[in-house]
């Protein structure tokens, strides 16, 4: 399984969204009733991205035709922070403050991270265990990752879809956006008109658009 590497451009903001679905019934004295119908929330994340160099656009292009059917890591960069010291190769467990990180997941969307310096450098480590002030990966540290120049980010599990428009916003600017959507697996309580377009048992769902 691929990392998607495509960072937000940082000048534009990052927006998360939930959605929550709900079925309106009516009683004959005219009282309504919600009921709710996912059994957690769905979660959405959208950005903008920004490149360069007219290589990394194509790049990227190449990697969503490549990939279209496939599950992808995508990190949730919003949530991205430097380790508390630098990181050793074949180090399983890393110094990190993780309050308020959701290094956890208990809906079932994927307990991974990734160790990243750039769009070129990084790996992927699935998350063994988390504590107040250090995560416990499966597998060994490849290399090793100086605090200063390394983040540490949580992420998630997702498909992209297969068109993504990249524009020309200069002689040196290509741009596009991405806009994610994460169901956890078994999110449909009750099933019904409005549930398309969410596929349970999947860890997401990305939507890639303009």
């Amino acid at each position: 399984m691929r990392v998607f590497p495509v960072e937000p451009n940082a000048r534009d903001p990052l927006i998360e969204t939930y959605g929550y679905m709900t079925e309106l019934q009516f009683s004959w004295d005219g009282r309504e009733k919600r009921i709710q119908k996912r059994r957690h929330p769905i979660e959405g994340m959208e950005y903008k991205f920004l490149f360069d160099d007219p290589l990394e656009s194509e790049y990227v292009l190449s990697l969503l035709f490549d990939g279209q059917d496939e599950f992808w890591i995508v990190p949730l960069w919003q949530y991205a922070s430097h380790p508390d010291v630098d990181i050793a190769d074949t180090d399983t467990v890393v110094s990190i403050q993780t309050a308020d990180v959701p290094f956890q997941d208990p809906i079932g969307l994927g307990t991974s991270c990734v160790l990243w310096k750039n769009r070129k450098t990084f790996q992927a480590h699935t998350i063994q265990s988390v504590s107040g002030s250090s995560v416990t990966f499966s597998d060994a540290v490849i290399g090793s990752w100086p605090k200063q120049s390394s983040w540490i980010i949580p992420c998630r599990i997702g498909l992209l879809e297969s068109v993504v428009p990249i524009s020309w916003h200069n002689p040196r600017g290509y741009g596009g956006s991405i806009k994610s959507k994460f169901v956890s697996s078994g999110a449909i309580i009750v099933g019904g008109p409005g549930d398309e377009g969410i596929i349970p048992g999947l860890g997401a769902v990305i939507g890639v658009g303009g």
